[in-house]
């Protein structure tokens, strides 16, 4: 999830007042992974939590959890955090070059 909000930090450079835009990415994103129900592996494991809340459901209901859903968990978060690094740097390097940093 740090990924995720280094790229909301990456936007908010760009356009002021974002408060609004992360609530509403925020509440999809609790309707749309397996929060509420449990879903199979697939697509949604792409999103950083999804894998950490199926970990929490199998270590709750079962005791166990596999190596390969901890290792999906790894591999999300690094990569995006990797993206969301990516696009933090480049976003903060173009405000450096042509931003105005005394309006906010």
């Amino acid at each position: 999830m740090y990924g995720m909000g280094l790229i909301a930090g990456a936007v908010s450079l760009r356009a002021k007042k974002t408060g609004s835009l992360i609530f509403l990415i925020q509440t999809a994103l609790l309707f749309v992974t397996n929060t509420l129900t449990p879903s199979a592996p697939g697509p949604l494991f792409l999103i950083p939590f999804c894998p950490g809340i199926h970990i929490a459901r199998s270590l709750y209901l079962y005791g166990d959890a596999s190596t390969t859903v901890w290792t999906a968990l790894l591999a999300v978060n690094l990569a995006w955090l990797l993206l969301g690094n990516a696009v933090f740097l480049l976003c903060m390097n173009r405000k450096r070059r042509c931003g105005a940093w005394d309006t906010y």
